[in-house]
């Protein structure tokens, strides 16, 4: 559950815009959420034992869009079996960072799925996709070639079934 100081303004605030990363650079957020002027938002599917960073920024009618906050961390706990539901498509890996010729693309499906590979661009064009095709439940590697992308930061989105999954993916060359 993440919590927020409402500040100087609660009363013209009718949304909250918030972002969670794994790094303090929000260019590629893995989640974006709006609260309706709510300061609490609960948040589900992260990894465990995992650090991540947060910020937020409150809108409203009267104010306009304010600035967003300073980042804030936390670190997610253990999941034992106990609380550990059945899993969802996880994205596991992409590597090597930075790539240069090709990246690898590690995931895992808990059951049978549709899969498709997106790439896109810091524009959010998108460069690259994969139609993989329908894929049984397991671990998949694939691999991307990269040798022709211009160097820069690349969001990979994993489309499995209704899920979605993405990590950032570096190119140098």
């Amino acid at each position: 559950m993440l919590e927020w100081n409402a500040g100087g303004a609660p009363q013209r605030t009718t949304q909250y815009d918030i972002q969670i990363n794994t790094t303090q650079d929000f260019t590629f957020p893995i989640a974006t959420y709006q609260t309706n002027g709510s300061t609490k938002l609960e948040v589900s599917g992260l990894n465990s034992m995992t650090t991540y960073f947060w910020r937020a920024r409150a809108r409203g009618p009267a104010m306009g869009t304010n600035l967003w906050s300073d980042p804030f961390q936390f670190t997610t706990g253990m999941i034992t079996a106990l609380d550990d539901p059945i899993p969802d498509v996880r994205l596991d890996r992409i590597y090597p960072q930075p790539a240069s010729a090709q990246a690898w693309i590690q995931y895992v499906l808990p059951r049978p799925m549709e899969v498709n590979i997106l790439v896109t661009d810091t524009s959010g064009k998108l460069i690259y996709r994969s139609g993989t095709g329908l894929r049984q439940a397991g671990q998949y590697q694939e691999s991307i070639v990269t040798a022709d992308w211009p160097e820069g930061m690349y969001l990979i989105t994993l489309q499995a079934g209704q899920n979605l999954a993405a990590q950032t993916l570096v190119v140098q060359h």
